[in-house]
């Protein structure tokens, strides 16, 4: 299905939206999302103090009110900050975590790997990694595949890559189907998933009802409309 990445919507004064955050919530539920997550890039979490990020997490939740599965994005600079947000996170009731590896100061493979061992160890809901390298191969399939080997709750695995098909294709593979792969950057490679085994697509909010039906098309055998549904779409997220 379609996991929504929410925007964050602002106040004139810069602060957050709350009102219409709920809103976008609503919406997501009503175009039949298969889950949400908050706060990625498309939430600008960049842009957010850490209160804040714990605050959208919160408003989120509770407006979701477990009617559909609900990812908080809990990312940090440091493994110390990533896991007391992802603690935080789970003691709210979230059925997830996607978490971002640290980007200001980028870490090697090795390093990484215990950077989401002690991740995954802090809590007892799924894991995701984000591996966001949106112009190159980001990391090695191996590492997924060896931390759903050390860790029970590594589960998924959003690509936002460069042609992910056959990375997508190995990670399943080698994991043997244990960690499932979404595809991220705005869903423009949509197709190119389900040809692969993608789980699902991880867009911003917007056209949630639009991918909901794309799947839904694709998924019943009409593949050809919901190729033309999704390439009338395509001009509009390459722009975005």
């Amino acid at each position: 299905g379609v996991v929504s990445v929410l925007e964050t919507p602002f106040l004139e004064d810069e602060s957050i939206d709350e009102v219409s955050l709920r809103k976008i919530v609503d919406f997501a539920i009503a175009s039949r999302a298969a889950a949400v997550c908050t706060p990625g890039f498309a939430s600008e979490f960049y842009k957010l103090s850490d209160p804040e990020r714990y605050r959208v997490a919160a408003v989120v939740i509770e407006q979701a009110k477990g009617q559909l599965p609900v990812f908080i994005s809990t990312g940090s600079g440091s493994v110390h900050a990533t896991v007391k947000f992802s603690q935080y996170a789970e003691s709210i009731g979230a059925q997830g975590l996607m978490v971002l590896p640290p980007m200001l100061s980028p870490l090697g493979p090795k390093e990484i790997f215990t950077f989401f061992e002690k991740v995954c160890r802090s809590v007892q809901i799924p894991i995701m990694l984000q591996d966001a390298d949106f112009t190159g191969s980001g990391l090695p399939s191996r590492l997924f595949v060896d931390l759903a080997d050390q860790c029970p709750n590594f589960l998924f695995a959003k690509l936002e890559t460069a042609l992910p098909g056959a990375k997508c294709e190995e990670i399943i593979r080698l994991s043997r189907g244990k960690v499932q792969v979404l595809y991220g950057l705005g869903g423009v490679y949509i197709m190119d998933g389900f040809r692969h085994g993608a789980t699902a697509i991880m867009p911003g909010a917007a056209l949630t009802d639009l991918y909901a039906c794309i799947i839904d098309l694709y998924d019943s055998g009409q593949t050809d409309l919901a190729k033309s549904l999704f390439y009338r779409m395509h001009p509009y997220l390459i722009f975005a």
